[in-house]
């Protein structure tokens, strides 16, 4: 997030980089990627099991606490 006062150093970070220097970082972002998307898969896949099988528990607070 930039602030008005340094739109010109913040529009820097974003230059075209050769592909040789900025593949690491396009690695990362894609493997960062999939890892998010696997872990939102087992904790669906985990819920809809314990739903299944009526093993989740809601507690309410009283509204009166």
């Amino acid at each position: 997030f930039c602030k008005r006062d340094e739109i010109k150093p913040c529009k820097e970070q974003y230059k075209q980089k050769p592909l040789d220097f900025a593949r690491d970082e396009i690695k990362e972002i894609l493997i960062n990627l999939k890892r998010v998307e696997f872990i939102n898969k087992v904790k669906e896949d985990l819920y809809q099991r314990a739903s299944d099988r009526n093993k989740i528990i809601y507690y309410y607070l009283n509204s009166d606490e």
